[in-house]
């Protein structure tokens, strides 16, 4: 009879994030999730009988945990990285680190490094876990002084968000090539009543 009919009722709708259905006791989303700011929620929940004079209820805790969603891309502690080494730099130096993090978890939070530009002269590889950069190649101020690369982080996410920051790499000069003649051997010719101080030639 009515004793047997249940209705259903929230006792705690976590700030609104949720209602119920009182015939079904189904559970509603009504408000946006986001996980990064709650990942789970303890609601209360009320089952009671329609008995018109002595209605008993009793209650059951729910919890509600919110799935990961790629949707926080790959942030880098720094736009832009700047660092200056000397030329002579030898191969297998880790010149700098580049670091990004996402607020996201599990392999939506994975990390891959890789230059999507500047590297063109293969001086440098770039760690695809830790983001360290290595010379990999020997380097030459009087070639090129200069290095702009531009790195990039990419989550592992489906589909994959990313991120990139500018690698400045200064080469500083070492004194590595020493002076040279336009020719090997001059030759000069000079009168012998010529005065002291006169040009003879120039080297």
């Amino acid at each position: 009879g009515i004793n047997r009919k249940v209705i259903y009722s929230l006792v705690d709708s976590a700030d609104g994030h949720f209602t119920m259905d009182e015939q079904s006791g189904i559970i509603v989303l009504e408000q946006p999730l986001d996980r990064e700011v709650q990942s789970s929620y303890n609601i209360t929940v009320k089952a009671s009988d329609r008995s018109p004079l002595q209605p008993l209820s009793s209650f059951a805790v729910v919890t509600i945990t919110v799935l990961d969603v790629n949707d926080n891309p790959p942030v880098f502690e720094r736009r832009d990285y700047l660092v200056t080494v000397p030329e002579d730099t030898a191969i297998g130096t880790q010149v700098m680190f580049v670091f990004a993090a996402s607020k996201d978890i599990g392999s939506n939070a994975e990390i891959t490094y890789s230059f999507r530009t500047g590297n063109e002269h293969g001086k440098f590889k770039i760690n695809p876990k830790t983001g360290a950069i290595v010379v990999i190649n020997p380097l030459d101020y009087e070639g090129c002084k200069n290095f702009y690369l531009v790195v990039e982080a990419k989550d592992g996410g489906s589909p994959p968000l990313s991120a990139v920051a500018t690698v400045n790499i200064n080469l500083t000069d070492v004194n590595d090539n020493p002076p040279t003649f336009s020719q090997e051997v001059y030759s000069a010719v000079i009168s012998e009543d010529a005065s002291i101080g006169e040009s003879v030639i120039m080297v």
